[in-house]
């Protein structure tokens, strides 16, 4: 299938990594505003959607480990996230973006057109994101927590940051599944 991509194909794909671009950098914009008080330059906005338009038109010619590669840094900047929640999605978004660039890349690099249990590494690199982002969130959360205890307040965690520590726990699970899978096989 991947195999025989079209021009149209690429194009679509490559279309859907700009407007993700533009998503997740409209997302990281309202977080920029909400904490430093101004919003992101220019250029940012351009590199954010060129880079993932750019991301987006060469999967086909890229090794899959240059999406692990960058499923590691988005990680990374998960893991030292101090701007809260609207930069987690943010970064999630352009997380889900290079998932699924990675395993198109795999699935077009294959060798053989049978599965190959040893694929399932390639979920490693992305759940990686998510889980940094949910334990972000959870230290983020109980300094909150500290802080309004402190100050005699009761605050709780509001339903979207405990909906998404739940997914990345979910996703914590799938990637044990899997590497259990693998030992068996």
């Amino acid at each position: 299938m991947l195999d025989q991509l079209t021009f149209f194909d690429v194009v679509v794909i490559t279309i859907l990594g700009s407007a993700v671009g533009l998503f997740s950098v409209q997302v990281a914009n309202d977080s920029s505003k909400e904490t430093r008080k101004k919003p992101l330059a220019s250029w940012v906005w351009m590199f954010y959607i060129l880079i993932n338009t750019i991301f987006g038109a060469v999967f086909q010619w890229v090794s899959p480990w240059f999406y692990a590669i960058l499923l590691v840094i988005v990680a990374l900047f998960q893991a030292i996230n101090l701007e809260g929640r609207k930069r987690r999605v943010s970064w999630n978004i352009l997380s889900a973006l290079y998932a699924v660039l990675l395993i198109l890349s795999v699935v077009y690099h294959r060798t053989e057109n049978k599965f190959n249990p040893l694929w399932l590494l390639w979920l490693i690199p992305i759940v990686l994101p998510f889980i940094c982002g949910a334990v972000s969130a959870y230290r983020i959360q109980n300094l909150v927590d500290k802080k309004n205890k402190k100050e005699g307040r009761v605050a709780k965690t509001p339903g979207v940051d405990t909906i998404g520590i739940a997914v990345a726990w979910g996703f914590i699970a799938i990637l044990a599944i899997a590497i259990v899978v693998l030992a068996l096989i």
